[in-house]
């Protein structure tokens, strides 16, 4: 397990450094009002891919987990195919909703930009199946490769290359075309990997359980499009509520502040297989052991990366930005200190997803949403970006707090920070022997 954290970890801060440097020049070459559109473009698509999947990424995870667990291999081909085929449907009702939209209501020049960021519906729902096709049969480290070091360098080179082509400035819709070449390289990429394992191919026998499956991914989806709307809502009512330069101010501001919370990410996806295996089985004790041991780690990590951040934020964004995103600063605080709560809390949804409690989720994700949306109208238009990365404080604080204590009632487990150092004060060994 070491030897995955530590691949998954490289591809992941390598990702950051490239995202890092694609988005400094992007803020560099293109007027802030552009880049406005750009990011409120691709966050309004955050918002409508989730009903292209409806949690089928996270219920293809934890059912193939199960079904290899239990060596049923005509069960974890039914359930990929299935994914496959749901994903699909409901993405290109999605994408003809987004045409409809772009044609008949957005102002010509946004829905110009909509219409041609469309096909990133489709092959975002595409590789996040096939990344957990892989994550599910041990593959860890490569069903990140794609996402996290092929899609950003595509990007970056495809942005490169237009900087060099054009003398004059970037526009939006030149930076949505390189994005949906760079999603179109890491999807063929992700093809190629999931036929290597063979997890796509045919054969005469399936076994589905619709009627089971669609409540499973209605609770998942459910929670999917709640979280989307509490990460992704921030940037569309700036947009609607502020100024369009307020949303490209706020995007740097969550992109150096959300990076706080990347060592949890790491950790929950080394360690979703083995979580899933483990509940399968039946030990309890040894998953809230390992998710009490990742929070007390990833916590640790994040506090130190919050102390950075607050020392060296203004140096960085003076540094790497335009004036307009000096702004950024104490939304970016603001953000990074949420991040660090969401640690100190431990990998609670991950949990009740694999544990199949995803209605859980969903009632927790619920109230903390209703809290984002109140506060996001109440504080945006007097406070702008501070008022946003608040709101966003208070609804992922509120979400986690929730889990957390349902995990503690209802599981009778406590995987938080505190459960972590005691277990780690114990001196007991770091990661447990895996099969």
């Amino acid at each position: 397990m070491r030897l995955k954290i530590f691949l998954t970890a490289v591809q992941r801060f390598a990702s950051v450094g490239i995202g890092v440097l694609t988005t400094v020049l992007l803020t560099n070459v293109m007027i802030a009002e552009q880049y406005g559109y750009y990011v409120y473009v691709l966050g309004l698509l955050a918002l409508v891919i989730v009903p292209s999947q409806i949690g089928i990424p996270q219920f293809v995870l934890r059912e193939t987990v199960r079904s290899i667990e239990a060596q049923d291999d005509v069960a974890t081909r039914s359930v990929i195919r299935w994914g496959y085929i749901v994903v699909t449907l409901a993405g290109s009702i999605v994408v003809m909703g987004l045409m409809a939209f772009a044609h008949y209501w957005a102002p010509p020049s946004l829905g110009y930009l909509i219409i041609l960021a469309a096909p990133l519906v489709l092959l975002t729902s595409w590789n996040a199946i096939r990344a957990s096709i892989l994550r599910s049969h041990g593959w860890t480290a490569r069903s990140q490769f794609p996402e996290n070091i092929v899609k950003p360098l595509v990007l970056l080179l495809v942005v490169l290359a237009l900087v060099i082509i054009n003398s004059d400035e970037i526009t939006a819709r030149q930076a949505i075309l390189a994005n949906v070449i760079a999603m179109g390289v890491s999807f063929l990429l992700g093809v190629w990997l999931v036929q290597k394992i063979g997890a796509r191919r045919r054969t005469s026998s399936a076994r589905y359980n619709h009627r089971v499956w669609l409540t499973a991914t209605l609770g998942l989806g459910f929670s999917a499009a709640l979280q989307a709307i509490s990460l992704n809502l921030n940037v569309v009512l700036l947009g609607g509520l502020g100024r369009i330069e307020e949303v490209a101010v706020f995007k740097v501001a969550s992109l150096i502040g959300g990076q706080v919370g990347i060592v949890l990410q790491i950790a929950n996806i080394v360690i979703a297989k083995h979580v899933g295996a483990a509940l399968q089985r039946g030990e309890t004790k040894e998953v809230e052991r390992l998710l009490a041991r990742c929070s007390f780690f990833s916590s640790t990590a994040s506090f130190f990366i919050v102390v950075c951040i607050i020392a060296f934020g203004k140096a960085i964004l003076s540094v790497a930005f335009p004036p307009i995103y000096k702004d950024a600063y104490l939304a970016m605080v603001i953000l990074a200190a949420s991040q660090f709560l969401n640690c100190m809390t431990g990998s609670v949804a991950l949990l009740f997803n694999l544990a199949r409690r995803e209605w859980v989720i969903t009632a927790a994700l619920l109230a903390s949403t209703l809290i984002n949306i109140t506060l996001n109208l109440a504080l945006i238009p007097k406070f702008g970006i501070e008022g946003a990365a608040f709101a966003s404080l208070a609804s992922l604080l509120s979400w986690n707090i929730l889990l957390y204590v349902r995990a503690r009632n209802s599981l009778s487990m406590d995987v938080g920070f505190i459960a972590g150092l005691k277990d780690y004060m114990g001196h007991s060994k770091l990661w447990p022997n895996q099969r």
